[in-house]
Order: C-alpha cells, then sequence, then structure tokens
C-alpha cells in the first residue's frame, strides 16, 4: 500500500538545513531512502541595465530580475546599500521583478563604489526562508562644489612678491587639481591674466611702480568664482613705517 504524505518545508521542519538531503522512512523491519536533492536559500539576481558613471545626489533607476534556484520568481523584497554609507533603500519583489530609485548623496567621495544588492523572502511568522545577494559597481564623478583663494598676505610693500594659490573643493571637501584662470586687477583696472594649475603656490611680483591701492584677484571654473582683494602700499607710507620701526627699536 502506498502512502503520500506532504509537508512544506519550511523554516520550522528545515531549521538552518542546506545541501545535499534525502529523506529516510522506516516501518517495522523495512527502511526506505529517497533520492539525494538539494536544499538551497540562493535567490539569483540579475540588473536589467548596467548603472555606472553617476553625478552625486542624482537619483538612479535600478531595476531586474530575483529567481529562486528552483526557477520560481521571488516575491518578496530587495534592499539596496551603498558601501560606507549608513542607510538602505527598500523595494518589493513581484513575481521576480523589482525597480525603484535609489538616491546617491550629494557628498559620497568621487571613484569606485559599490552598491550591495540584497534579496529575500520571508514566511507567514517574518522569518527569512531564501535570500541571495549581489554587487554592482558605480564610478561617481568629481565634480567642483567650492574654489577660494589663500593668500600670503593682505598688505604688500611695492618692489615685493604676494603669494597665492587657488584651491578648489569636491563634493566631499577633497581637493581637486585643474587648470584654472587667475586675474590680477590693479586700482586703476588693468589686468593680467594667468592660466594656472590649483593647489601649486604661485607669486606675483608688485614693482614700485605698481598702483598703490586695494588690487583684485579673481579666479573661476564653471558657475564657481571667487574674487579676494589685498593692498598695496604707497612707498611713502612704507618708507614712514619703516623708519618709524627703526626708531623705536633705537
Amino acid at each position: 500500500k502506498t502512502v503520500n504524505l506532504e509537508t512544506a518545508l519550511d523554516k520550522f521542519v528545515l531549521g538552518d538545513l542546506i545541501g545535499s538531503c534525502i529523506i529516510k522512512s522506516s516501518y517495522a523491519n523495512e527502511e526506505v531512502t529517497s533520492r539525494t536533492f538539494t536544499i538551497t536559500k540562493d535567490i539569483d539576481i540579475t540588473l536589467d541595465t548596467p548603472i555606472y558613471n553617476i553625478n552625486p545626489g542624482s537619483s538612479i533607476n535600478v531595476s531586474g530580475k530575483a529567481m529562486k534556484k528552483n526557477g520560481l520568481p521571488l516575491t518578496g523584497f530587495i534592499e539596496l546599500k551603498l558601501d560606507n554609507i549608513n542607510s538602505t533603500e527598500i523595494f518589493s519583489v513581484s513575481n521576480g521583478k523589482f525597480s525603484g530609485v535609489m538616491k546617491i548623496p550629494e557628498y559620497l567621495r568621487s571613484g569606485i563604489h559599490e552598491i550591495i544588492l540584497n534579496a529575500y523572502e520571508k514566511d507567514l511568522d517574518e522569518l527569512i526562508l531564501n535570500e541571495g545577494s549581489t554587487k554592482a559597481e558605480i564610478k561617481v564623478a568629481q565634480v567642483a562644489k567650492k574654489i577660494d583663494i589663500a593668500l600670503s598676505s593682505k598688505e604688500i610693500i611695492p618692489g615685493n612678491e604676494i603669494t597665492y594659490s587657488v584651491i578648489i573643493y569636491d563634493q566631499a571637501g577633497e581637493q581637486i587639481d585643474l587648470k584654472v584662470p587667475v586675474i590680477f586687477e590693479s586700482p586703476s583696472k588693468d589686468t593680467m591674466e594667468k592660466i594656472l594649475s590649483t593647489n601649486a603656490t604661485q607669486t606675483y611680483f608688485l614693482s614700485q611702480n605698481s598702483s598703490p591701492g586695494t588690487w583684485n584677484i579673481k579666479s573661476n571654473i564653471g558657475d564657481l568664482s571667487v574674487i579676494k582683494t589685498f593692498t598695496l602700499s604707497t612707498l611713502e607710507n612704507a618708507t614712514l613705517g619703516a623708519s618709524l620701526s627703526f626708531a623705536f627699536a633705537v
């Protein structure tokens, strides 16, 4: 006589059992075993399209498929995590398909990052039955967010150099190496322009014939710009200041 027995291979029955298994049955002095079969919790995840070049602060569409090892489509959830970022996006998976939008932080460092995708399904007791994960690489662009000019002094005596450097910061506050224009503008509105590398110390000589007063030094990249000022003293003031210092020292 044949007796058909059915049971759900759920968390209650299997616990943490995975791998190659058999079912053994015995009655009186007889014992039989089933053919070997495999129990796996794995879920295969595939993305519809690769995601690569991304700007910080942008939103990306993530879609794909999640299939269980037995060939059945997953109905459950998928979590998306960005490496080194303490945030998670959760999308639902229906009939093996998922789709959603992931926000890339404004401050994310440029370079290669990983998106970790973790798909799973739960039983009626909210225990995870099957799960699987995969990774996708993205390349985050370096975007200039701030430009500044560092000056060695706010007041210069004619016949001396002023030391300066142009600094550009990206979305993560890191310095960017670029070529930028630098314009010196005298009080009489005469200008001199150079193309210089950022983050490098430069000098500009102010002769004794240079116009005294407030000078501007300007630079820009894209929509970002900066203006710093310094004062070029008159020769009379510079000489008087030196004489007073000498008299005081005596």
